[in-house]
């Protein structure tokens, strides 16, 4: 079921000041607020819905598998988890044949971390199309990337 609930940019960004930023990297606590998570993935839906997005492809940690739910819903599409341990990344999910894919980068990766998840992402046959990142931390060098990069809460403009 596609909701196409309109969020704005500045609820979103309200939102993503409300999720609590823990640990070294300042990483953004999406479970820490329900309804601040919700609120960032329907916004990010609605920035990616003309993408024709398949598939969201996400790491198999907590906090992205929350926005990749909620967007991955909004959108009507399917969640595609990616492991990364100890220097080998794998796809813990079958992605659609021929899927186009949302990749959602973590707040604190870094341009190699959203490497990884492109590159596996793109040898189980999805087409890499956007990236999405929220709360990041400065790390990132977004230029690096070949793809468009959708931020929110960075200070940088889409």
């Amino acid at each position: 079921m596609t909701m196409h609930a309109y969020v704005t940019e500045e609820s979103a960004e309200q939102a993503v000041a409300k999720l609590t930023p823990e640990g070294v990297d300042g990483v953004l606590t999406m479970t820490a607020d329900p309804a601040a998570a919700e609120t960032v993935g329907r916004w990010l839906a609605a920035e990616v819905r003309d993408h024709r997005i398949d598939v969201v492809v996400t790491w198999d940690e907590p906090q992205s598998v929350v926005l990749a739910h909620v967007v991955a819903r909004e959108l009507g599409c399917r969640i595609v988890r990616v492991l990364g341990a100890e220097g080998l990344v794998e796809l813990l999910d079958a992605p659609p044949p021929d899927a186009r894919g949302l990749l959602i980068a973590e707040p604190a990766a870094t341009v190699n971390s959203t490497d990884a998840l492109i590159g596996v992402a793109d040898r189980a046959g999805v087409t890499p199309v956007v990236v999405a990142a929220v709360g990041s931390a400065g790390q990132r060098d977004e230029t690096a990337l070949a793809l468009p990069v959708i931020a929110l809460g960075s200070g940088k403009a889409r």
